[in-house]
């Protein structure tokens, strides 16, 4: 297995291309996200408990296949390498169900239920088994410290606009179709598959020779020794550093996803928007990412890592208590929430997965061993339980607050805005407190690597140096 260190800069159609292998994440986590829940309870007529329903067990399913994809990519003997293989078979299958999730059926009641259940368990395992290996090649193609944050940045460059298809875009189909709304919703979601197809294609053409492979290993069929890989990842849960950034990205999704999920709703009785001002609202948004990605991956590389998702996080906590006592009550002050809400979005999708890259090599330096399929798809598992949870709540929590669409009452309109703010900014503040006890820093992840390379040339290493890491 090629393993050595790579520290070198990436050429640009590596990592734009790697960049834009990302649609096959952001645009079908945008668009069930935001809008599935919503779809089930406001188009097709299941109730919101139901919906939560779905949407954790979907996302459940995910969170429990994609540990196993990424240790068998970890485990893989193929001469083409590790990730790419995987990737190149998952991807017209998972678009497909893509497109199957939004289908007009005529069906309701438990039959909808049912259908809907099985599609987005489907599709869920199918964003696993695409996901899981790409979100490994990226910790592959750099070990360098800031050149991951620059990977990173290409793949915001190439997500922001992905996210817009599938938020502006889809919402925006919903309302060019008018009186057959459904149809819009499914208009919308072939046109995301599309883009999906495009993107995934490129990212594995594209990064082509730039993951480690052995041309010597004979393709055979992947096996799952289940001793080994709960022995595995119990050897990366023993990383200090990862184990701190776990609990801060479950914390975080949990608070950020109920808000994503809920944003629709606040949007629609909040601020009184029709589909064509929401579709502008998420343009913003996506506009307003762009705009901060890359100032946050400067800032990131000039000071620190840690430090900028604390300055980005600590803002938008903020300013979501501010509206709360003001209020998102008209397109105006939800084209400014969207401001704020993008500096949350930004530091945690770009700099935060940086942060997690670096805990590959130190589950190598105490392990001996490259597991970076099953150190991502570890981060994967636990940011999707939290999406999975995050879902139920949303549905239990607008049960709660008495929602019911055809009759909205003012409770409830400022119940959705206590959804919308104050459980995040609780959620945000907590995850914070988790990232502050992560110990690396640059000199650190510095020293980490310095070590693999004495070890690689044969010298003694004291692994009690990184006892605050390991």
């Amino acid at each position: 297995m090629e393993n050595n260190i790579r520290t070198g800069k990436l050429p640009l159609k590596v990592k734009l291309g790697y960049g834009v292998g990302t649609v096959g994440d952001s645009i079908p986590y945008t668009l069930f996200f935001t809008y599935f829940v919503f779809f089930l309870t406001d188009y097709v007529g299941i109730s919101a408990a139901k919906a939560g329903i779905i949407s954790f067990v979907a996302v459940l399913s995910q969170a429990l296949i994609s540990p196993v994809i990424g240790y068998m990519s970890d485990n893989s003997h193929n001469p083409n390498g590790r990730r790419r293989p995987i990737m190149k078979a998952s991807l017209v299958p998972y678009a497909v169900l893509l497109v199957l999730l939004f289908l007009p059926i005529n069906v309701s009641g438990t039959g909808a239920f049912i259908y809907y259940l099985a599609v987005a368990i489907f599709m869920q395992i199918g964003y696993a088994v695409f996901c899981a290996p790409w979100d490994a090649l990226g910790a592959e193609l750099t070990q360098d410290y800031t050149e991951r944050n620059n990977v990173r940045l290409f793949v915001g460059i190439a997500g922001y606009p992905a996210c817009l298809i599938a938020s502006s875009g889809t919402i925006g189909m919903v309302g060019v179709f008018g009186d057959n709304p459904r149809m819009g919703w499914f208009v919308g979601a072939l046109i995301c598959t599309v883009v999906v197809l495009l993107g995934g294609f490129t990212a594995i053409k594209s990064t082509k020779g730039y993951e480690s492979i052995d041309p010597a290993a004979e393709v055979e069929k992947a096996k799952v020794n289940l001793t080994n890989l709960f022995r595995q990842y119990g050897s990366i849960l023993k990383i200090k550093c990862y184990r701190w950034l776990t609990i801060m990205q479950f914390i975080f999704v949990l608070g950020y996803i109920i808000l994503t999920n809920a944003t629709v709703y606040m949007l629609t009785y909040n601020a009184g928007m029709n589909e064509g001002q929401q579709s502008i609202f998420w343009v913003a948004n996506t506009v307003l990412c762009m705009v901060t990605l890359p100032i946050a991956t400067a800032f990131a590389n000039k000071f620190d890592k840690k430090f900028c998702v604390y300055f980005f996080l600590a803002v938008a906590c903020v300013a979501y208590v501010v509206f709360f006592i003001i209020g998102v009550d008209g397109f105006t002050s939800a084209l400014v929430f969207s401001f704020f809400l993008a500096f949350a979005t930004t530091v945690f999708y770009g700099i935060l997965y940086s942060l997690i890259y670096d805990c590959c090599q130190v589950h190598e330096l105490a392990t001996g061993k490259q597991s970076e399929g099953s150190i991502m798809a570890l981060s994967r598992f636990v940011q999707t339980l939290a999406s999975a949870v995050a879902g139920l709540l949303t549905g239990l929590l607008l049960t709660a607050i008495g929602y019911d669409p055809t009759n909205v009452t003012e409770s409830t309109v400022h119940g959705i805005l206590f959804i919308c703010t104050i459980i995040p900014a609780i959620l945000t503040l907590l995850s914070l407190f988790a990232l502050y006890k992560d110990k690396m820093t640059p000199t650190r992840f510095q020293a980490v690597l310095k070590a693999l390379e004495d070890r690689r040339a044969g010298k003694e290493v004291d692994l009690s140096e990184f006892k605050d890491i390991i």
